[in-house]
């Protein structure tokens, strides 16, 4: 019988699901599941899929690796698989329907037969009313008594052997964990071979680029505007002295250091000794050295000295600084790793998109084999408001077959059988406990976690001869002393006329609930 098998994705619904069993065209459908996202989490939607594929008429199995769901599902009366390989060759068995034959065949009589038979027995009535009276009714006397004789014999034996019974027995059920280190490794040690716990791993490599930025945490002091003030000149001469813009000014030579400044515009002291003006002054150099108390400024350049007097009576003020950010070693340090974190995680991603369904990548083998490219934008002690970093890389990851890890596990888990059991189909699971980790071989190790249920061995057709014509008590005593069972049997006979199960065998039926 075919299998129908759909993919379900994280955007479907109980709508959407119950759409697409509509629309199967089969009797038996699995459905997928994807490996994230909450569909049929929720009991009440499993309890609406189930009843919709019972009206349906199709057995609805589901894959997937989620304990909860799969749990659920199981009590509900769904078959379960971890894949999709074991949904196709590990099937429970499904319920099949046997039609059974329609109309009892029968044959035309013989039309010359029934003529003859017809004569015969007119002539045999003949015969009898010719005999006396007396025979005719001691004949009918006896046939009566016959007849009466067979009614009671066959409710007798109706009574004995018509009753049919069913017996439920529910096998002893137990759990089953083991635990195995798998080592995974394109060349295994012969030490792992030896172990016979190694699975086949294959090393694959990619070329990946990636540019990351950051803010430096450096900062420093960038000068920003120049110190302004105002100066006053004083005439030394009875001369008009013309002062044109842009006189260098400067503090005196014995107060270091000396700071310059220069005239905004041009100026006019009168034709008088001692005259003055006032002219706006602004620093040669920007920041803070400018900002000067008065009475610093106290020199003209050139022969100006000689004709004309400075005089600071004011404070010079306005030289600031700005703090600007500046790139640090420890800044590169951090990028650097930001980077190749990054390139690592785009290498797993591309890596995982082109794995099978039976594969995963140990994230824990991921290694830079060659940096190709590594360019910064500033070095350290640069100025400026963002770090750059653009890097390529050759990576590398080991990809594991998981497949073969579940198969070791597995064959642990069968060998872990407790005698007079079996493992159940269908009940076992498989994972991966913890990461995985890389020895100095370089070879990936990491434990699979399989887990199953193991139920006892009932072969309770030995014990239908035992059985038969005991009360339900009796019964139940027999089988619970020569089975391993989970629970007492239960008993339905029909009809249940003298509260005994039937006195043959073969009227009885044995249901084990498994």
């Amino acid at each position: 019988m075919a299998i129908k098998t759909i993919q379900l994705y994280p955007d479907d619904d109980i709508n959407s699901m119950r759409d697409r069993l509509d629309w199967a065209g089969e009797d038996q459908v699995i459905f997928v599941m994807p490996d994230k996202g909450e569909l049929l989490t929720n009991e009440v939607d499993l309890a609406i899929l189930a009843r919709h594929a019972d009206g349906l008429r199709i057995q609805l199995g589901l894959v997937t690796q989620e304990p909860t769901v799969r749990q659920r599902a199981s009590a509900l009366g769904f078959p379960t698989f971890l894949t999709e390989d074991l949904a196709e060759t590990s099937r429970r068995e499904w319920r099949r329907h046997r039609v059974r034959p329609d109309g009892i065949g029968f044959q035309m009589a013989d039309l010359p037969a029934v003529f003859d038979e017809s004569a015969a027995r007119r002539e045999a009535v003949e015969q009898t009313l010719k005999q006396p009276p007396w025979r005719y009714w001691s004949r009918q006397v006896i046939v009566l008594v016959l007849v009466a004789a067979g009614l009671i014999s066959a409710i007798f034996g109706l009574l004995t052997i018509a009753p049919s019974a069913t017996v439920t027995l529910t096998p002893a059920r137990e759990k089953i964990s083991v635990q195995k280190e798998i080592v995974s490794a394109t060349n295994p040690s012969p030490e792992a071979i030896e172990a016979g716990n190694v699975v086949n791993a294959r090393n694959v490599q990619l070329v990946a680029s990636w540019e990351s930025d950051l803010i430096p945490t450096g900062q420093a002091e960038l000068a920003a505007n120049p110190a302004r003030g105002k100066i006053v000149f004083a005439n030394l001469t009875d001369q008009s002295v013309q002062i044109p813009a842009g006189i260098l000014l400067s503090t005196a030579a014995d107060q270091p250091p000396v700071i310059q400044f220069r005239t905004n515009g041009p100026a006019e002291l009168p034709a008088t000794v001692g005259a003055t003006v006032e002219v706006d002054i602004v620093a040669l150099s920007v920041g803070l050295d400018g900002n000067l108390p008065a009475g610093r400024i106290t020199t003209a350049g050139g022969d100006w000295g000689s004709r004309i007097e400075v005089n600071q009576p004011l404070p010079t003020s306005g030289g600031n600084v700005q703090p600007v950010p500046v790139v640090t070693a420890e800044d590169q340090a951090a990028l650097r790793s930001e980077v190749i974190q990054q390139l690592q995680s785009l290498a797993a991603g591309q890596i995982e998109s082109g794995l099978g369904s039976n594969e995963f990548l140990s994230v824990e083998s991921l290694a830079i084999n060659q940096i190709i490219s590594e360019n910064w934008s500033h070095a350290v002690g640069g100025k400026s408001e963002r770090l750059t970093l653009g890097m390529e890389a050759e990576i590398s990851g080991v990809v594991v077959n998981f497949n073969q890890a579940t198969d070791l596990v597995y064959t642990d888990l069968v060998a872990g059988v407790r005698p007079g059991f079996s493992l159940t189909p269908d009940s076992f699971r498989f994972y991966k406990a913890g990461n995985t980790q890389l020895n100095e071989q370089g070879e990936v190790l990491f434990d699979i976690v399989g887990e199953g249920t193991m139920t006892a061995l009932v072969e309770p057709d030995l014990l239908l001869e035992e059985i038969a014509g005991k009360n339900e008590e009796e019964a139940a005593e027999i089988l619970q002393a020569r089975l391993n069972l989970d629970s007492e049997p239960t008993f339905r006979v029909i009809p249940n006329w003298f509260g005994r199960l039937p006195n043959y065998a073969s009227r009885i039926e044995i249901i084990l609930d498994e």
